[in-house]
């Protein structure tokens, strides 16, 4: 509590210890590992849509579509 009546002693000041000196601000562009990630950590939370193209012959490029498409039902 910050209240102080007249009669009271001022409060004994507690000696602060010195400031440090700054150091200066890099200049110029972020390395690219923090940009990667700062673009990681930004899409962590964000639903891409993505294109899969699958080539070869019919039959097994049909079995792959129909396993990939699943039963539709979501597991939870």
């Amino acid at each position: 509590m910050d209240f102080r009546t007249p009669w009271e002693p001022a409060p004994a000041k507690t000696p602060q210890p010195p400031e440090l000196p700054r150091l200066a601000k890099p200049l110029g562009r972020r390395p690219a590992v923090s940009a990667q990630v700062a673009a990681r950590t930004a899409s962590s939370s964000t639903w891409l849509y993505h294109h899969l193209t699958v080539n070869g012959p019919a039959t097994p490029v049909a079995a792959f579509a129909t396993a990939a498409r699943g039963s539709g039902v979501i597991p939870w």
